[in-house]
């Protein structure tokens, strides 16, 4: 992308489309079962509801994710300026922190304003998404440890990607 303007105008555009995807889950998948999987009968409520608890459990394990890729991806971009050879072409090109500190800012507060809408829209479709958090925060310490430890080595594995592949541009 070739200016601030762009990425922030690409920023306000995908989350105007997650919120439409998050709020048509429950159509997306009807539409799915019934004409392209060919199904009229009903699932059953037991089914219904393992459905909508793997549902809550990706959503916010994707909003966890998300917001980690905004942060981990500024920090990227400044640390690596283009003359290190990187492989991914990070946006404008720019590494100064007076326009990644904004990029990111604005990035974070859409992506709230997107999953609190979408939040609020599925927990009314009766999909468990505000119980999630809640369970998550009730079990055991070393469940917690296994998902901060998880996300550590992601960004770790990150930044030793970025500094050992080659570049194929420029």
């Amino acid at each position: 992308m070739g200016s601030n303007t762009e990425v922030m105008i690409a920023v306000l555009l995908a989350g105007i489309q997650e919120v439409i995807l998050r709020a048509s889950m429950k159509r997306q998948d009807a539409w799915f079962r019934h004409y392209i999987l060919g199904r009229t009968d009903d699932v059953g409520d037991e089914v219904r509801e393992r459905q909508h608890d793997a549902w809550a459990a990706t959503i916010c394990q994707g909003m966890v994710i998300e917001t980690f890729n905004i942060v981990v991806s500024a920090a990227v971009k400044w640390q690596f300026t283009p003359e290190s050879q990187t492989v991914y072409d990070f946006g404008n090109g720019s590494t100064e922190l007076d326009v990644i500190v904004p990029q990111m800012v604005f990035a974070l507060v859409v992506e709230y304003i997107v999953d609190f809408t979408s939040l609020m829209i599925e927990a009314k479709q009766n999909i468990p998404v505000l119980e999630y958090f809640d369970r998550f925060l009730r079990c055991s310490p070393a469940t917690m440890a296994c998902q901060i430890l998880c996300l550590l080595t992601s960004l770790v594995s990150a930044f030793g990607c970025f500094q050992s592949l080659p570049t194929f541009y420029g």
